[in-house]
């Protein structure tokens, strides 16, 4: 299993335990503790998956500076790589770096109704994408045997 097969498989355990946000509030985080993927994302990453050790305020208040706060962490950021590639549309790019914009990507496809169905991603819906992203982190990831001196 690769560290972040795990970071996303957590993730999954604290959407269940939180509840899922209502993809119209404006921020990552709603006052009565659900969250969106990313903030699951985020929580898991840091550990700190207890009511004892909410998430920084921006992820209540400033949805910038949380997006800040998920790239310049790099777990979350590797999670969010991975369940972003797993996804079933393409993200667009960035308008300041031309690089494709995986937070937007994830907030979009959680936003965004389904095209056959009309209904947005659900709970279930969201631990299966999280669910097959920790799976492809966890296939396609590749470690380097430990190093040995030879005998």
């Amino acid at each position: 299993m690769s560290t972040t097969g795990t970071t996303l498989r957590t993730a999954c355990h604290v959407v269940i335990h939180f509840g899922l946000a209502d993809p119209d509030h404006p921020h990552y985080a709603m006052p009565d503790g659900r969250l969106t993927p990313l903030a699951a994302i985020h929580l898991a990453a840091t550990g700190h998956t207890s009511t004892s050790q909410p998430l920084p305020d921006p992820f209540h208040t400033d949805p910038d500076q949380a997006k800040q706060l998920m790239r310049d962490t790099p777990t979350t950021w590797d999670a969010i790589r991975w369940a972003a590639a797993v996804t079933p549309t393409t993200p667009d790019p960035d308008t300041a770096t031309g690089l494709p914009d995986l937070i937007d990507h994830l907030d979009t496809w959680a936003a965004t109704p389904d095209p056959f169905t009309g209904r947005r991603p659900n709970t279930s819906d969201v631990i299966a994408l999280l669910a097959r992203a920790a799976h492809a982190a966890d296939t396609l990831t590749h470690t380097l045997p430990t190093q040995r001196a030879a005998a």
